[in-house]
């Protein structure tokens, strides 16, 4: 399930290995561009909803919510984290992807453009995460949104990690992904 599918790209991704994919998102255009993304998948549904009510779906196995939670205030972000938590399964993931205050960073909201954007800290997000009855298995934490994917073999995954959050360590906002189950 991918709640807040924007254009579909992480749908895209998870329809690759699953049988049955379900995508929500509240624009029409997004909604629409997913659906074209998703035309050759048998068995995928792409639907028109806010997220923060959406639950016609149940038993999920991979939930993920990407850049969804940075648009919503916290009463709002638990909400939708508590929903989600129901509707996984027992042994189920969720995964999410925000911007965040990182390093020196501190919390701040933000209004442009007419849409509000809240930037917690990791810390906070692992708070609302422990209130909605979810337990972290894994927090990364990177300066732009593709520094996480650029770890390299295992065996020196140390040094480029440490090179990077050295170079970055001056930033203040950052892209932190957190894999979360059933606590």
């Amino acid at each position: 399930v991918d709640l807040g599918c924007g254009y579909g790209d992480w749908t895209a991704r998870l329809a690759s290995i699953a049988r049955r994919v379900i995508a929500v998102d509240l624009s029409p255009g997004f909604v629409a561009q997913t659906r074209a993304r998703l035309a050759g998948h048998a068995d995928a549904r792409v639907e028109r909803a806010d997220v923060r009510s959406f639950v016609d779906y149940r038993d999920a196995t991979v939930i993920h919510l990407g850049g969804v939670l940075t648009y919503v205030e916290d009463r709002a972000a638990l909400e939708v984290l508590t929903l989600a938590r129901h509707r996984l399964a027992p042994r189920g993931l969720l995964h999410t992807r925000d911007w965040c205050a990182i390093n020196l960073g501190r919390p701040s909201r933000q209004h442009r453009a007419g849409i509000d954007s809240f930037h917690r800290t990791p810390a906070q997000y692992e708070r609302l995460a422990r209130r909605a009855g979810l337990r972290i298995l894994e927090v990364r934490r990177s300066a732009s949104i593709y520094g996480e994917q650029l770890a390299p073999h295992p065996a020196v995954r140390w040094f480029p990690s440490f090179l990077w959050r050295l170079g970055t360590s001056y930033w203040t906002r950052g892209s932190v992904s957190f894999l979360f189950a059933r606590a």
